[in-house]
């Protein structure tokens, strides 16, 4: 989850958005990854910009972050986000 740098451009924006949307498919342990725009934003504690992955496996997470194609998206969204506010949650889903 990260807030939006004052003096981030929209190209800017748009540049992080579509690099995390484009590990779709680009990254082998990656099930399916989700971007959105101003979450919960009427609150403090709201977040401009959520990246939600989903995995098999929590070990599958660790192979993401080793791909080139994640550290691209990282490297975007640290030049255009404020790194204090950057929160990472990781947790378990179980289904049916």
């Amino acid at each position: 989850m990260f807030v939006w740098r004052d003096e981030a451009t929209e190209a800017q924006k748009d540049d992080v958005r579509e690099a995390f949307r484009s590990l779709n498919g680009a990254v082998p342990s990656l099930r399916s990854l989700a971007v959105g725009d101003n979450i919960n934003h009427k609150s403090t504690t709201g977040y401009d910009f959520i990246v939600d992955g989903h995995f098999t496996e929590l070990g599958d997470f660790e192979a993401c972050r080793k791909h080139p194609a994640y550290n691209e998206a990282m490297a975007l969204a640290i030049d255009a986000t404020k790194y204090e506010w950057t929160a990472r949650i990781t947790h378990r889903m179980a289904s049916g």
